[in-house]
């Protein structure tokens, strides 16, 4: 049983034959993944929009792992994570493997059957509750923002005019 690290990916071909290959062999439900790009130059874009479309086609939707694409390519503006160093990843999935104690040993057992449960779960079914928790923490998040812009202009007035 392996913690869920990242694991780094070089793709070296811009061939959609071979790239599809390449990610079809990745196991993009049991941990995250970097693919990494910054050596190929000139095809950067072709390669990511290739990526995308795979992505797209077997329905993976970064849940419940996520795909990191490593690029210099700046302009994207796409459904991927695009970074442009490996300091800007998660530093949650950046773990060195150690040997485990008992009580670690036994969390790790849940978080095991909790990721087969996931497996289990009809995505197509999990995607529009996923999308009205995001709806509601967006509006949450606005709602906030224009309460302390409020605050804001309070604190202010209440700094120039007295109580």
């Amino acid at each position: 049983m392996t913690l869920p690290c990242f694991k780094e990916i070089n793709i070296n071909s811009f061939d959609e034959d071979v790239i599809n290959t390449q990610l079809g062999l990745l196991k993009l439900q049991e941990q995250p993944h970097i693919i990494d790009l910054s050596h190929m130059d000139k095809h950067q874009l072709e390669i990511i929009s290739l990526i995308e479309s795979f992505l797209e086609a077997i329905g993976h939707n970064g849940f419940p792992y996520p795909v990191y694409i490593l690029s210099d390519y700046k302009p994207y503006h796409g459904n991927l994570n695009v970074i442009k160093d490996k300091t800007f990843l998660p530093r949650f999935f950046n773990q060195k493997t150690k040997t485990l104690k008992s009580k670690e040993n036994l969390i790790l057992n849940k978080i095991y059957l909790k990721q087969e449960n996931l497996r289990g779960i009809n995505k197509g079914e999990i995607r529009p509750i996923l999308d009205d928790f995001w709806d509601s923490q967006k509006i949450i998040k606005d709602l906030q923002s224009e309460q302390s812009f409020y605050t804001k202009i309070q604190n202010g007035l209440n700094g120039t005019y007295g109580n």
